[in-house]
């Protein structure tokens, strides 16, 4: 009698299994990630996306704040003239100012939350298409997250610039020349970005 046998012929499952496994031990992380600040110096982009998001109310005591101004003297009649606020760069005379105290109540603007709940089941049809491909030997694992990732930052980028949300206050209006919030030099929007790290990394501990 002739001996029989199995011929175990792997046509790219090993392959997935390896891919799915992987997705169990990762996860993307899309917002304002840590480390990045703002233009002060002084403050990260994640508390600044944070007073944004939730509103704060900042309670502001006395104090003294500087205002600069472009002085002109006029040839003819030698009076001097001093012109509105502008830049300090631009400046050649500096008043100072006593002001009292004062509050400052910032509204929400929930643009994470907001596009959450505009985006989340778009998201999910997203990703349980990119888990097919995977479990179907046509992408790895890097490169469902990669894609997911770019999706929900370019969302998130997108609610920023488009909105809706409260409109800035006339004080703010004057100051930056736009009653459209949370975009000024473009700063925190750009830093919307997504990483891919281990599974619960960001849990605090």
């Amino acid at each position: 009698m002739g001996k029989s046998f199995i011929r175990d012929i792997d046509r790219g499952y090993a392959k997935i299994k390896q891919e799915l496994a992987k997705l169990r031990k990762q996860e993307v992380a899309v917002g304002l990630q840590a480390g990045d600040m703002a233009a002060d110096g002084e403050m990260t982009i994640a508390r600044l996306g944070a007073i944004h998001e939730f509103g704060c109310t900042i309670e502001q005591g006395e104090r003294k704040i500087m205002t600069y101004h472009k002085m002109r003297r006029d040839k003819d009649t030698k009076t001097a003239s001093i012109s509105k606020f502008i830049k300090k760069k631009r400046a050649n005379f500096v008043m100072q100012h006593d002001v009292g105290p004062s509050t400052i109540e910032i509204p929400e603007r929930p643009f994470l939350r907001s596009t959450f709940d505009e985006k989340n089941k778009e998201w999910q049809k997203k990703a349980e298409a990119q888990l097919n491909l995977v479990a179907t030997g046509r992408k790895d694992a890097a490169g469902m997250l990669n894609t997911l990732g770019n999706v929900l930052e370019g969302d998130i980028k997108r609610k920023i610039a488009s909105g809706p949300f409260t409109p800035n206050a006339p004080s703010t209006v004057r100051q930056k020349k736009s009653a459209k919030p949370l975009i000024d030099s473009g700063r925190m929007r750009s830093s919307v970005r997504y990483i891919i790290r281990g599974r619960g990394e960001g849990k605090k501990k």
